[in-house]
């Protein structure tokens, strides 16, 4: 009977085990592709703010546009492509982790993608300088949102057993102190 016991006890051990590490493994896999999606999209928006503010540096240095040089107008739209392509690559992340990200994430990006239009950049550098703001400030609210959905807090497995420890040790001080007192030793 004992030996029955103790398979008993050992089996359920090994599958609350089993269930907890392999719990804590999706979780840990999902924490990973979260932080990934967050530094990939931070990165693009970076991206497409450093080919903006190419684009308004490269246009004050031109002076009059109609005077500029064909290799001024060349890194003009080079740089304007630069920027397409990287407002195309945040698409496809927001695509691509679409499952990753927060419902708020989601609607910043959204925002963003309805930004500026691309036919209004040939109108000048205010555009471009709108453009930049916007990035600006779609970055900080990435961030922000990255920072909520990214939080390294502790499990909820750790903190049940942390509460349980802090019962279990206010219930046995009591106890320990009595049985110090009555055997006169200390623990």
């Amino acid at each position: 009977m004992q030996l029955v016991a103790s398979v008993l006890v050992a089996l359920v051990t090994a599958i609350l085990t089993a269930n907890l590490a392999i719990s804590r493994f999706k979780r840990e896999r999902v924490w990973e592709k979260q932080a990934e999606s967050y530094s990939r999209i931070l990165h693009g928006i970076e991206s497409a703010a450093r080919h903006s503010e190419g684009y308004i540096l490269n246009y004050y240095q031109q002076g009059d546009p109609d005077q500029a040089s064909s290799e001024n107008h060349e890194n003009m739209d080079s740089l304007l492509k630069k920027r397409k392509k990287a407002e195309l690559d945040l698409q496809e992340l927001h695509a691509r982790y679409h499952f990753f990200l927060s419902k708020n994430t989601r609607g910043i990006l959204d925002r963003f993608h309805r930004g500026v239009a691309w036919e209004a950049w040939e109108d000048g550098s205010e555009v471009a300088e709108k453009d930049l703001d916007h990035l600006k400030a779609l970055k900080r609210d990435i961030e922000t949102e990255a920072e909520l959905a990214v939080d390294a807090s502790p499990s909820n497995t750790w903190a049940i057993c942390r509460l349980l420890f802090r019962r279990c040790d206010s219930k046995l001080l009591p106890l320990t102190k009595k049985l110090e007192q009555k055997l006169q030793i200390k623990f």
